[in-house]
């Protein structure tokens, strides 16, 4: 955790329960040792939060203390550079929580967590460069040189990335979740049980010491283990729209009810439980190769065993069934105040799936996996095992939380993607950075992707002038009042829409979650990752439109409507509509919780980042004008015409042109490396433009195959 703090600040921080929340540490003087190394780096990223703005004052008296016993830690990643302290998608990213251990006994989800941590952070790292979009011709040669730099350093870890089996495609997927969600992964919960390898902490269940459903004198018996304190502070500071807590014990997927006043019943959430549930059985996969199947899927209730106090159902159920929750009065750890566990309406409402990740609780490490083809859940080799099915798993529930679209292609051309982590994105920069000049006569081909859900009950595309689009739509941030009301006019058909805007191409279909696959088919069945998603297409002419006129277009959809009804048989209890944030968040529009500076909104439509197309009267039919990584072709003529300026100065005193040749001649074997470092770079990431095609990397002929020698990133 230390490690991938200290490697990437601007994308996650890294904080313990005692220093953040003023809780008491587990343990005693022989548990979680700290040796000085530690302390002065702690010490050292302290300073860093300071000056980056995570904190307002130092932690360095609490970190210095170093209580004996063991601290609980947690990282949250979330891209500072992109949702700047005041802005407004800081205060709308979904949130989500991801407990490894609340067993310490329990390991394969603290591995998972962490594994999955470290692959999103040098995803979204790698795609963050170059970090400036290609400069121009016209550019100082220093300028030049720093971003050719940065070319470099994507070339290289694109290279690795590819060499572990993650694609581009993947990595882009990845990078689009890590800069667009807020992710509090917590590896071990029960830090001191972990330590140990015990599944309590000091004797206690950490997993029956929640406040919900509890009976009799054991009512406020709770709270008693750092474990649940722990994790109620979080989920108290944070308004948390899907959550996954890992056990062992058994190889199932499960979800409320799990306690045993609601035995035999339904939850009100049961639809989108259920379907998610089902997502990460699929993507998971089977364990072939040691005859082990897909997990199975159903309630707590049903698939384990009832539990009072248990983690799942308060995080679910604890501010809004408050029959069943009462405040705790714990006596160990001198106490905790009583407030803490007096709800508020907006907090605990959360999507919390159970995933017993094997029948062992410390499964043998060749049983584990390895970090190459992970998205490929056919893979069926050793390289597949309880850690690599449990990062699709995580992967697929990031996907999840929240819904999104993106404009992919322009008249077959691929465009970059329009999430880049580490730049900031309000402002319609969107104006600038995804910007296509179009010839303008004829009809325009738009290409769009939907993700973040299951079933797409509508999807098209809205377009209009940008100087007719309301000004509170900024490109970011999905529109809300005035401008979200104009063009859900048109999008709904109601009176009163402006003519000037207008839709094409209304359609259903299925996103890769689905059972039966994505609808309309992807680019190429070989993806999967961002690409992996349903390619909608439609076309509209750009006759009406002027030389020089700016179109926005944004792609809308929307998705898993049946998650806002109301179940009618009778099990359900209680009788009441979707409780949770993630259901209500996609298909109630009276539903809004703004809490500890975060806001759930909701919605039933979504847009994409628009792509403004440049109308053109004359010149080629689709040019790009925003990109980061030119050409390899552009990138030549530009050097090609540099050479050509150079030539033409007259040379005006040999002597000067003799002494400085050995260092022109060391210059030019440099430039001639690092131009054959491009080429290759070019080769492996570039994107074609002919059948919006991602190239196939050459290197090693078979892309399905992982080149040897490469270290086993998990295993190790």
């Amino acid at each position: 955790m230390l490690g991938l703090a200290e490697a990437y600040p601007e994308l996650v921080t890294l904080q313990n329960a005692q220093d953040e929340y003023g809780l008491a540490v587990a343990g005693g003087m022989q548990d979680c040792p700290l040796d000085d190394d530690f302390t002065r780096r702690i010490l050292k990223l302290d300073e860093k939060y300071v000056l980056m703005g995570k904190r307002n004052e130092s932690h360095a008296r609490k970190l210095e203390q170093n209580e004996p016993g063991c601290k609980n830690w947690f990282l949250t990643i979330e891209d500072h550079e992109a949702h700047y302290a005041k802005s407004e998608s800081k205060k709308r990213l979904p949130t989500l929580l991801m407990s490894g251990t609340v067993h310490g006994n329990e390991r394969v989800g603290t591995t998972a967590v962490l594994e999955y941590a470290a692959l999103l952070l040098e995803a979204a790292n790698c795609e963050s460069f170059p970090h400036e979009d290609y400069p121009g011709p016209q550019a100082p040669q220093i300028v030049m040189d720093e971003w050719l730099d940065q070319v470099d350093q994507a070339n290289a870890c694109r290279q690795d990335l590819h060499h572990r089996g993650i694609v581009d495609d993947e990595r882009k997927w990845l990078a689009r979740l890590a800069t667009t969600r807020r992710i509090i992964i917590v590896p071990a919960a029960n830090s001191l049980g972990f330590f140990r390898g015990e599944r309590e902490e000091d004797g206690i269940d950490p997993n029956k010491d929640f406040p919900f459903d509890l009976k009799g004198d054991e009512d406020t018996k709770c709270m008693e283990t750092i474990t649940a304190r722990t994790l109620n502070e979080i989920f108290i500071n944070n308004i948390i729209q899907l959550a996954i807590t890992f056990h062992s014990g058994a190889s199932v997927v499960a979800y409320n009810w799990g306690a045993p006043s609601f035995d035999g019943r339904t939850c009100p959430d049961d639809t989108s439980m259920a379907q998610v549930s089902r997502v990460y059985q699929r993507f998971g996969g089977p364990l072939k190769y040691w005859k082990q199947g897909v997990y199975k899927v159903g309630t707590m209730n049903d698939l384990v065993y009832p539990v009072r106090g248990g983690m799942e159902d308060w995080a679910y159920a604890a501010s809004w069934a408050k029959d069943f929750s009462k405040g705790c009065q714990p006596e160990t750890y001198k106490g905790y105040a009583a407030s803490q566990t007096q709800y508020n309406d907006s907090v605990l409402r959360t999507v919390n799936i159970l995933v017993e990740t094997s029948k062992e609780k410390d499964p043998p490490i060749t049983q584990l996996g390895a970090d190459y083809l992970l998205f490929d859940p056919s893979w069926q080799k050793m390289g597949s095992g309880h850690i690599t099915r449990n990062i699709r798993v995580l992967s697929a529930m990031t996907d999840l939380v929240q819904p999104y679209l993106s404009i992919v292609g322009v008249n077959r051309k691929l465009l970059d993607d329009d999430v880049v982590p580490g730049k900031r994105r309000d402002d319609r920069a969107c104006t600038k950075t995804k910007l296509v000049g179009v010839k303008g006569h004829g009809a325009i081909g738009i290409n769009w992707i939907v993700g973040g859900g299951i079933n797409i009950a509508q999807t098209g595309v809205i377009y209009a002038p940008w100087n007719i689009i309301p000004d509170d739509i900024d490109g970011e941030n999905q529109p809300t009042g005035r401008g979200l009301e104009e063009l859900l006019k048109t999008i709904i058909g109601e009176d009163g829409a402006d003519p000037r805007i207008k839709t094409s191409g209304v359609s259903i279909g299925r996103t890769r979650w689905h059972t039966q696959g994505p609808y309309p088919p992807p680019l190429k069945n070989k993806y999967t990752g961002l690409l992996g998603q349903p390619l909608f297409t439609t076309r509209f002419k750009l006759n009406d439109y002027k030389d020089g006129e700016k179109i926005a277009v944004f792609a809308y959809a929307q998705l898993d409507q049946a998650w806002g009804n109301e179940l009618t048989n009778s099990t359900v209890n209680p009788a009441l509509p979707p409780q949770s944030h993630l259901a209500n968040a996609r298909t109630n529009t009276d539903w809004k919780h703004e809490y500890v500076n975060q806001i759930v909104e909701g919605r039933k439509f979504w847009f994409s980042t628009p792509v403004t197309i440049e109308v053109r009267k004359s010149g080629n039919k689709v040019i790009d004008l925003a990109w980061r990584l030119p050409s390899e072709s552009r990138l030549k003529r530009w050097e090609e015409k540099m050479e050509e300026e150079i030539s033409e100065y007259p040379v005006v005193f040999s002597f000067i042109v003799i002494m400085i040749f050995a260092v022109g001649a060391g210059i030019v074997i440099h430039r001639f490396e690092k131009r054959k470092k491009r080429k290759r770079m070019f080769r492996e990431i570039s994107t074609e433009v002919d059948g919006m095609e991602l190239n196939d990397y050459d290197d090693y002929g078979d892309t399905s195959i992982r080149p040897s020698g490469i270290p086993n990133h998990t295993i190790d």
